[in-house]
């Protein structure tokens, strides 16, 4: 954090912090220095005291620093997958009590168990450990996908939200009598289907907040705007300028986003403004 209280951005120089470990059961500094999470600090710290895991903990066992490998420590490492294993069944029991259409992650979690109770097809340990950390990859795309599951559906209203939004700005500005269309119909329908369902759901309000945009904004100007494609959108489309001026606003939008994750590129927008004040001062 910085000394106003910004949080800084996401690049490499403002995220990375170096961490040093040693002691007893660490791998030597001979061997290739090994990239973890901040969250794979608790269940680290966990097992050098000899704790159980934390139960919110998300963190990974960062068993490549970790030596030697025998059986205490992959035993630690299998009580980490089942500790994960658990937030993943609770996500899934929340979505799927809650979700009318639900399409489980596929973990095969018994046929692993059942490998490490029989232990039968491995060669070593180093097998074991390979095999666990493998599966505790699966369990981090699970928690994923149940975490993301609806993030696809609230992108698209966002995106729908935003753009009916500017209709009925366009509208508002000029409004203009439009005919009541039956694709328009359609339309406002399927908006407050799509609020109905995502309200019976249950979804946060947050989630619930765009769909209702969505039908606020699709009632008032889905009719102007079908029409105006219709008149003059069909026409626009095929012009070169149309084009031009959409990928100068995407670029623009780029420009405008990505210094969020790369602060250098703000150096490219100061730089313009610096001209533009310059060019202003002397005309």
């Amino acid at each position: 954090m910085t000394d106003w209280g910004s949080h800084g951005a996401g690049d490499d120089t403002e995220t990375l912090t170096p961490l040093l470990v040693w002691g007893s059961g660490i791998r030597s500094s001979r061997h290739t220095n090994v990239h973890i999470e901040q969250a794979d600090l608790c269940p680290l710290m966990s097992y050098f005291i000899g704790l159980d895991y934390s139960i919110n903990s998300v963190g990974h066992l960062p068993i490549d620093y970790l030596f030697p490998v025998d059986e205490d420590l992959l035993q630690g490492y299998l009580q980490n997958a089942r500790q994960l294993l658990e937030q993943v069944h609770k996500q899934h029991d929340i979505l799927k009590k809650r979700l009318f259409i639900f399409k489980s992650f596929q973990l095969n979690e018994e046929k692993f168990f059942e490998r490490m109770r029989t232990v039968e097809g491995y060669m070593n340990l180093y097998q074991i450990r390979d095999d666990i950390k493998d599966f505790m990859h699966r369990i981090a795309l699970a928690s994923h996908y149940y975490h993301t599951y609806r993030r696809f559906l609230l992108s698209i209203l966002i995106i729908i939200g935003f753009l009916t939004t500017l209709c009925t700005i366009f509208y508002q500005l000029n409004p203009i009598k439009t005919s009541s269309l039956s694709i328009g119909l359609l339309c406002k329908i399927f908006s407050i289907l799509i609020f109905i369902l995502l309200l019976i759901e249950q979804s946060p309000w947050t989630y619930l907040l765009y769909p209702g945009l969505v039908c606020l904004h699709t009632w008032l100007s889905i009719d102007y705007a079908i029409d105006w494609i219709r008149e003059k959108g069909s026409k626009q489309i095929k012009s070169f300028s149309f084009w031009l001026n959409l990928l100068m606003i995407g670029i623009f939008l780029q420009t405008y986003i990505l210094p969020f994750f790369h602060r250098w590129m703000m150096s490219i927008g100061i730089f313009l403004l610096f001209i533009d004040a310059i060019r202003r001062w002397q005309g």
